[in-house]
């Protein structure tokens, strides 16, 4: 079975995509190695988007396109996820981002085969609020990510 990869393992994002690689390469070893799949082999095609969106949205298209590709991961490319969704919706291959926001996979209706691991930052806003409130904290300092998870619980908190 064979699992697309669109990471970054070059250009600006190459580190994190460098260990998003490994990781993911890691895990197909070791689900291979326990057999997990009855007989079946995963395997992992990586394709560097070179932090960059364009590449990142042709990758997705090549990936979607491979009648052997059963899934598709990604890291998240926040201002192509229209017309990622878009490739992916016509194509019928789940795609699960490691890291977006949650207008990466929203509105839902429209994004049917859009995936994202991880909370949206509305969910961690509103759990670090609850604390602070609780802890009886009158005023907090904050710093955001330039990216639209940063916004968006910046959005949230404020």
């Amino acid at each position: 079975m064979l699992i697309g990869v669109d990471l970054p393992t070059s250009g600006e994002a190459s580190d994190l995509g460098e260990v998003y690689s490994r990781a993911l390469q890691l895990r197909v070893e070791q689900v291979n190695q326990q057999g997990l799949l009855r007989g079946r082999r995963l395997s992992l095609e990586v394709m560097d988007n070179r932090s960059d969106s364009d590449t990142s949205k042709a990758n997705i298209q090549k990936l979607a396109s491979n009648p052997d590709v059963r899934a598709i991961i990604t890291s998240g490319c926040e201002e192509c996820a229209e017309e990622i969704a878009q490739i992916v919706n016509d194509a019928g291959v789940p795609t699960v981002a490691l890291a977006a926001s949650a207008g990466f996979s929203e509105p839902v209706e429209e994004r049917q085969y859009l995936f994202k691991i991880g909370p949206n930052a509305g969910h961690d806003a509103s759990l670090l609020a609850n604390e602070l409130v609780r802890a009886e904290v009158d005023t907090v300092a904050l710093a955001a990510t330039d990216d639209a998870y940063g916004a968006e619980g910046l959005a949230q908190m404020e």
